[in-house]
């Protein structure tokens, strides 16, 4: 093929390339795992020119949020300077068939062809160093072990590196204080003086203790202070976990909603919490878009959050297929490089074992910033609520009061103001309690 190396002159999976443009170009929406492939993939993880082409082209789409398909590849590459683009496309994919089956298989060689190549790559250019006298023998094996690392050699001296670093800081000076996301509960907040990007934290407790209402709440509060979130659920349908986030904010029962028993003035609030919502960068995802880790990060990459929320993580499946104990390590691990990518919060819930430890794995132990366990079988007022790690900021420990009728889950003692959002209207608002029985979750 005109343009392709004849000769494998380094490791590249040529049927691979072909397979995964394939099943991005010539399938239909939804029979193919589009975000998968977009957030796992790179241009440079295509070894032959044309795929590499076609590859950067549909990213470029995928950048705006625009379809994927034969004609708009085809216009894209046209307007990258192919002139023959249709017929660029079908030489080098229009063979290759769609098979979804094997896009996992497919996205795991072409990344490790990549890092094979990038380590030749730098075995190469220690060999070119080494034969200069001047060089240090150390920095070049430092450079080597480097780039095998995360596939970047040492481009400058110690002393430049480490000026660097300390000039980011001091610019950075006070701007991770503004970018905090507060979550309304005192003890989290005088603590940590707010949730900070690139952190990730963890809710856990026993199945019904409340953590997700616990969650709902932090959410809630972080939209009226105007903070872009994708929220997503691995056990509630999205219409079920937007519902309840309205009714928190519209200070309503949830299980009235649930029974259509509303009073008029009751509907007539909720109908304003929808309207409220709305006026929010809220992002949600439903089950039956994605459960893949790798999906979240493709549309947190295009939505740019502050936070990404997900409830019941540990029903996502993550990006590299590993079984038993290191499948719940690996879940932590793809959640901290999120927050890591996106420079954002990451705020999760999980389960929590009989043996008051995070479920599954300790994973969670070792990746995230903060771990808060509800305690108790089932949410209620006097629900206690613990750090079991609170990296940098000590440990504390709190309870919560529960409204039922409001679906309002605060820190014990506070009693806001019954929030009334003006139209349009993002500031921050908390409501108030009224003490009830009756259970809306």
């Amino acid at each position: 093929m005109e343009g392709e190396p004849q000769v494998q002159k380094a490791p590249f999976y040529q049927d691979g390339e072909r397979q995964v443009l394939a099943n991005l170009v010539f399938s239909e929406n939804g029979k193919v795992n589009k975000p998968l492939i977009m957030a796992s993939l790179e241009e440079a993880d295509f070894y032959m020119k044309t795929t590499a082409q076609i590859f950067k082209a549909a990213k470029q789409l995928w950048a705006r949020s625009e379809d994927i398909d034969q004609g708009t590849v085809a216009y894209e590459l046209e307007k990258m300077g192919n002139e023959q683009a249709q017929a660029m496309i079908l030489k080098a994919i229009g063979q290759a068939e769609v098979l979804p089956s094997v896009t996992d298989f497919n996205i795991g060689k072409l990344r490790e062809c990549r890092r094979r190549r990038q380590a030749i790559s730098k075995l190469h250019e220690a060999g070119s160093r080494l034969q200069d006298l001047d060089e240090d023998v150390e920095q070049v094996i430092a450079s080597i072990t480097h780039g095998f690392e995360d596939g970047a050699g040492i481009s400058m001296k110690g002393e430049e590196r480490l000026k660097e670093v300390l000039n980011d800081i001091q610019d950075a000076y006070g701007q991770d204080t503004s970018r905090a996301c507060l979550t309304s509960y005192p003890s989290i907040d005088e603590a940590t003086g707010g949730l900070l990007p690139g952190e990730l934290v963890v809710i856990v407790g026993r199945p019904g203790a409340g953590k997700t209402w616990f969650w709902l709440n932090m959410l809630a509060h972080m939209a009226r202070k105007d903070k872009a979130m994708l929220v997503a659920s691995g056990e509630l349908p999205q219409r079920e976990l937007i519902s309840k986030m309205v009714c928190r904010l519209s200070g309503l029962n949830y299980k009235r909603y649930r029974k259509a028993s509303f009073t008029d003035a009751q509907l007539q609030k909720f109908n304003g919490g929808c309207t409220e919502l709305a006026a929010y960068q809220v992002f949600p995802v439903g089950m039956g878009e994605t459960l893949e880790l790798a999906g979240i990060l493709a549309m947190a990459q295009r939505f740019k959050p502050d936070v990404v929320a997900i409830d019941s993580c540990y029903n996502y499946r993550p990006w590299r297929e590993v079984q038993g104990w290191e499948y719940y390590q690996e879940i932590a691990r793809n959640l901290k490089a999120i927050a890591a990518q996106l420079e954002a919060v990451v705020l999760v819930t999980s389960q929590l074992g009989r043996s008051q430890q995070v479920a599954f794995t300790d994973a969670f132990q070792q990746d995230a910033s903060l771990i808060l366990a509800v305690e108790g079988e089932a949410l209620k007022a006097g629900t206690t609520v613990k750090t079991l790690k609170a990296r940098d900021c000590g440990h504390f420990k709190f309870e919560l009061h529960v409204n039922f009728e409001t679906s309002t889950v605060a820190e014990q003692g506070l009693e806001p103001a019954q929030p009334k959002p003006q139209k349009g209207s993002k500031k921050s608002v908390k409501p108030s309690f009224n003490d009830d029985d009756e259970i809306p979750f």
